[in-house]
């Protein structure tokens, strides 16, 4: 017998969780509850990530919602199906500091990494 298993949108690292708890501990706005993760059309690939804080009034039930330690993740319903499966870490070395996505989807992306294609 198989069991059903079910797949996430997105997987965070433990440092891109702790960088997301740090970055909302920064703000100063304590409506601010998680953040929301959606896609622009930008770039010479197409599409770019786009990260902002999430507040309460702010969930859209249409979205995937989730909760990693107290953190609410909001992935924008229209991009879900570009960004299924993607692994999202934070990186910090001496020359950068960045969230750095894995997408499995992605065809492509242009030089400079800003944007990417499916």
């Amino acid at each position: 017998m198989s069991k059903l298993i079910k797949k996430s949108v997105i997987y965070l690292s433990d440092n891109a969780v702790k960088r997301i708890s740090h970055l909302m501990k920064l703000n100063k706005d304590n409506d601010i509850i998680g953040v929301r993760f959606g896609l622009k059309s930008r770039g010479c690939n197409g599409k770019s990530y786009n990260l902002s804080y999430l507040k309460k009034d702010d969930i859209n039930k249409y979205d995937e919602n989730i909760v990693i330690d107290n953190i609410h993740i909001s992935i924008d319903s229209k991009a879900i199906i570009h960004i299924l499966g993607t692994r999202v870490d934070y990186v910090d070395t001496p020359i950068s500091s960045e969230f750095v996505f894995n997408n499995p989807n992605s065809k492509g992306t242009c030089g400079c990494g800003e944007s990417f294609n499916v």
